[in-house]
């Protein structure tokens, strides 16, 4: 619970930040922006919890892969084109999330009165059934004659016909609150035992919800709701969120000019058709992508004959097929799964977001410059240490001058016997070595400078508030 709260503070809190140097590379330089920006990426993780000496050993490896990338580019082979593809997409991300951020999140507001709600709700289930409309109208139509006297039950065979919700009289089984987007768990959660719901909206439709039965963990207590309220509030403003960014962006949507080429489209589906063929579970929302790199390569080589080809335009801009491959990085993988028609209109929603972000000036943001700057520096750091690892040789000489200071440990064997294996022990022990060896001998040749204090005094005014 205690690293909940402290994630979940790292998340929220925000106060005015200066761009003070924490360290310096020659003549490159690492703000505190940039730290937090990186320090937030390790302390989210599973089991890693705040210390001065995790700051420490964070900043070390920032320096490091500093040096390794700013080596990279010496190499004039990187960032390479597919690099600099990498990082203009995961920019765009980058820039609906300060979308979200500050037109979306920022006008949410949650009352304590609320947020205890919510956390009442986390602690109870509903069994629930109901039935879905993809239409105002259509769902209007049969509330009206459900309070006229229709059945529910017999109201669900007539909605769903063949599906297996029909036999089960739209029966949904024990759901939790966080299991369900917001309009529809509030509705739920807060519906009367065996009454039926005038028509809600939800992220796939509209709905008329019967709550059947409920259960409700016993001995709740004042200590228990303070203790998980950030994490709470966390998890409310997200739904709520999720709620009016899909109302947004169906306006947004409404006073744009998006044009498709359907033949362009077409090829594209194609071309992608039967590359993703897994099921989703719910480890993909762990990660911001939710692809593995084995299924982005096939996406990228699927599309490679076509990846100039126009597919859409949006407000004038027109998107390719390699554009619209990596937009699909970043989308859930659940609506990759769901079909090409949904992955459209998120690639499409998507760009439109992007687009707006840019005429809001949210392209100029120091989040935007540190994370993008952070992800390419990763990119390229990663490719230095395989140019170092792959470079490495081994001479007869050093494999006999290794026998001779290891061959007390193979009594009676000579070095024809043991060469190879010898061979194979000292490479891999100069792989090893490789990239340390190199940074340190770099770091004699570029000054190196780091201010910790200015770290510790963030973070500590930070978990004092």
């Amino acid at each position: 619970m205690i690293k909940n709260s402290l994630f979940a503070l790292f998340l929220l809190v925000s106060f005015s930040v200066k761009s003070q140097v924490v360290a310096t590379i020659g003549q490159d330089t690492l703000t505190l922006t940039d730290f937090r920006v990186a320090y937030l990426d390790v302390v989210k993780k599973p089991g890693i919890f705040d210390s001065k000496e995790l700051r420490e050993k964070v900043l070390n490896d920032m320096i490091d892969a500093r040096i390794l990338a700013k080596e990279a580019k010496k190499t004039g082979l990187l960032p390479d084109q597919k690099t600099i593809n990498k990082v203009k997409y995961y920019g765009n991300k980058v820039l609906r999330e300060i979308h979200y951020d500050r037109v979306i999140k920022s006008a949410i507001h949650v009352s304590e009165d609320e947020n205890e709600e919510a956390y009442q709700f986390t602690q109870e289930q509903r069994r629930v059934s109901h039935l879905y409309f993809k239409t105002k109208h259509e769902a209007d139509s049969v509330y009206s004659l459900l309070k006229a006297g229709a059945s529910f039950e017999k109201m669900a065979m007539s909605v769903f016909k063949d599906d297996s919700l029909a036999l089960k009289g739209g029966d949904l089984g024990w759901v939790y609150w966080d299991q369900l987007d917001y309009d529809f768990g509030m509705k739920t959660f807060r519906q009367p035992l065996d009454s039926i719901s005038s028509p809600v909206k939800s992220l796939y439709g509209y709905h008329i919800i019967k709550v059947t039965s409920w259960k409700k963990n016993p001995m709740i207590t004042r200590q228990q709701y303070e203790l998980s309220a950030a994490k709470t509030k966390v998890l409310l403003v997200s739904k709520i969120g999720e709620r009016n960014a899909a109302d947004y962006l169906s306006s947004l949507a409404k006073r744009s000019k998006i044009q498709l080429f359907p033949e362009a489209l077409k090829k594209l589906q194609m071309k992608l058709s039967g590359k993703l063929k897994r099921q989703p579970n719910q480890l993909d929302q762990a990660s911001d992508i939710q692809l593995s790199d084995q299924e982005i390569k096939v996406i990228e080589t699927g599309i490679e004959d076509i990846r100039t080809l126009p597919v859409a335009s949006v407000n004038g801009k027109i998107l390719t097929a390699e554009d619209f491959a990596g937009a699909m990085t970043y989308l859930p993988y659940s609506v990759l799964y769901s079909g090409f028609g949904n992955t459209v209109d998120y690639v499409l929603r998507d760009e439109l977001v992007n687009q707006e972000s840019v005429q809001m000036g949210f392209n100029r943001s120091d989040t935007l410059r540190a994370k993008t700057e952070l992800f390419e520096t990763q990119l390229l750091e990663l490719d230095m240490r395989w140019i170092l690892i792959r470079s490495v040789t081994i001479t007869d000489d050093e494999v006999r001058a290794w026998f001779e200071l290891k061959k007390g440990n193979y009594p009676g064997a000579d070095y024809e016997t043991m060469k190879e294996t010898l061979r194979a022990e000292l490479l891999n022990r100069k792989k090893k070595e490789a990239v340390p060896q190199f940074v340190s001998e770099k770091k004699k040749e570029i000054p190196v400078t780091k201010n910790m204090t200015v770290i510790n005094d963030y973070y500590d005014k930070l978990l004092k508030r």
